[in-house]
């Protein structure tokens, strides 16, 4: 977890640069995480906290740059992603880097709030993924539609997101077939058709998707677009569960104590419930504790 590599920092000084980024290299597990690349580097390139980061052009893959960078955001280490987005941002070397410092603006994450700076960002990661569908790049389809269902950098449009994400799928990106089933399920952009939505949870769930698994195993389970079956409904939460996808850990659970689709067993109960609080299930730890299970 990043939670255990990071220090997190607020509005940070140049001297509070340097306590993150030598916190950095006395704790990053080295053969555990892409930024031990950066680490590597630092040690022996390290001059100051405000532009160690440029490292990263010649000795870290941009892909891993921006992957580092968006999963500090997510854990909430805002300087070391913003650290990251601006760089890349400044080479311009890949739009999912003006998305991140674009949320961050939008957001407020390790920034002042400035919808300006977030609106000319989102516009331009759009121009940079316009480019890559150009050359027949799917994902870059998917994630216009992305910003045209929030309404970040254009006009918020659900129309719009479901004509990009049909392009994405008709490329190959099957993670527009997950969101298409989104937008049937809720009649968003298009009418309403729970039938339609599991048509494309399943393209995605066929290919391996946990998340699009869990909304097709819960389709079947409350008999939505599809005949109720709990047995179906078992084998693709479990398969979601597999994988690691929290709801479908706490459904695997459930179905273990109702005997919905499987034997009851009260033991993968409790495994499943204990699996799913540890990725996250708010709900699971809930009842984990409620039973005594957990310390408060």
């Amino acid at each position: 977890m990043l939670k255990e590599l990071f220090k997190k920092q607020g509005s940070p000084t140049t001297e509070e640069d340097r306590v993150a980024v030598d916190y950095l290299m006395q704790n990053l597990p080295e053969e555990t995480h892409l930024l031990a690349q950066i680490v590597g580097h630092l040690r022996e390139n390290y001059t100051r906290g405000d532009d160690f980061i440029r490292l990263l052009s010649r000795k870290v893959s941009v892909e891993d740059a921006v992957t580092a960078a968006q999963a500090a955001q997510d854990e909430g280490y805002h300087f070391v992603a913003n650290t990251i987005f601006e760089e890349l941002v400044k080479q311009k070397k890949n739009p999912y880097a003006y998305l991140g410092l674009a949320h961050s603006y939008a957001n407020g994450l390790g920034r002042s709030v400035s919808p300006d700076k977030a609106t000319a960002l989102y516009q331009e990661a759009i121009r940079m993924f316009e480019k890559e569908a150009s050359e027949g790049e799917a994902r870059a389809l998917f994630e216009i539609g992305v910003c045209y269902r929030r309404g970040e950098g254009v006009e918020q449009s659900d129309t719009k997101a479901v004509e990009y994400y049909k392009s994405a799928l008709a490329w190959g990106c099957l993670d527009a077939a997950n969101n298409l089933g989104l937008m049937y399920a809720q009649g968003l952009g298009v009418e309403k058709d729970v039938v339609e939505a599991v048509r494309y949870y399943r393209m995605a769930a066929e290919a391996g998707q946990a998340d699009s698994q869990t909304l097709l195993a819960n389709c079947y389970f409350q008999g939505v677009g599809v005949r109720q079956d709990y047995g179906e409904a078992f084998a693709w939460f479990k398969k979601a569960a597999d994988q690691g996808e929290p709801d479908a850990l706490f459904h695997v659970a459930l179905c273990y104590q109702e005997g919905h689709g499987v034997e009851p067993d009260y033991d993968k109960v409790i495994e499943n419930l204990c699996k799913a609080a540890e990725a996250g299930h708010q709900y699971a730890l809930q009842l984990l504790k409620e039973n005594g299970m957990l310390d408060e």
